[in-house]
């Protein structure tokens, strides 16, 4: 992360000015707070664009609890592939923070939506986005943003997104029922992290059950769409009750080759 804030330094970045990394373009912008003007938290991204000048349909990517990384990479590599624009967003390194897989809720779901909203406004200022065509991709601590991000209450309509996928978010009934806008939640049904009975649960009271799609992948477990070491590997973190306890994340080709197909046919059909 520290490559990151010093190439934004160098290039005088407040806004995207075509300084390249090897691995995308340096920005930083402020967020939003939660009347929608300018906030007083700065935050980084890298973007990642196809070739040609656009305008492109962009979607945003929030990380998990262990911060941006080789993860967030490696999807907006695919997710360019298929014709977007990419904005991997990091809501820990500017706020001093590294991974908080035990401790989750030092820089909370409802933090970051605003980063979410402060990302929108600054992508609607590059003239390679397509600013009617926004869309959401976050995976367990950017999952669970986005099941805040898109409830009718925060009004995210406001900020053209069309669409959202969370993989493996935290669910949490009674309060993410009210969902704005169509979402695609995507976890394996042995998920010990993020209880799949959670969003089994949330299934049963949403408001408008017609803008979700809940689907849970037979036999796979967390982080099952990255191609970690074949035989996964087991990891501490916070979970169910706040206790910290092993957690399983493990690859799954078939949950992940399922899952590709179904978010590229998703995005499809609503930002393009």
């Amino acid at each position: 992360m520290k490559k990151v804030l010093s190439a934004a330094l160098v290039c005088g970045l407040v806004a995207l000015s075509g300084c390249k990394t090897a691995t995308g373009e340096s920005a930083r912008y402020p967020n939003v707070t939660a009347s929608g003007g300018v906030g007083d938290e700065q935050i980084s991204a890298k973007i990642y664009r196809p070739e040609g000048a656009g305008p492109f349909p962009t979607v945003i990517l929030l990380h998990g609890c262990n911060g941006p990384g080789a993860h967030m990479q490696w999807w907006a590599d695919k997710i360019t592939s298929w014709g977007y624009a990419a904005a991997v967003v990091d809501s820990f390194g500017p706020r001093g923070q590294g991974d908080l897989c035990q401790d989750t809720h030092r820089v909370g779901p409802y933090k970051r939506v605003f980063d979410v909203f402060g990302t929108v406004e600054f992508l609607k200022t590059q003239p390679f986005v397509k600013a009617d065509s926004i869309g959401l991709i976050g995976f367990s601590h950017g999952g669970w943003t986005i099941m805040k991000t898109v409830q009718r209450g925060f009004n995210p309509s406001k900020y053209n997104i069309k669409a959202a996928v969370a993989f493996y978010p935290y669910c949490t009934p009674g309060r993410d029922d009210d969902v704005a806008l169509p979402l695609m939640v995507l976890m394996g049904d042995s998920d010990d992290w993020t209880p799949p009975a959670n969003c089994q649960k949330l299934q049963t009271s949403l408001k408008t059950p017609t803008l979700v799609d809940m689907v849970f992948l037979k036999g796979a477990y967390h982080a099952f769409d990255y191609p970690y070491p074949p035989g996964g590997y087991v990891v501490q973190g916070v979970g169910e009750g706040g206790k910290i306890t092993s957690r399983r994340v493990q690859y799954d080709a078939k949950a992940a080759a399922e899952a590709d197909a179904r978010t590229k046919a998703f995005f499809e059909r609503h930002l393009k």
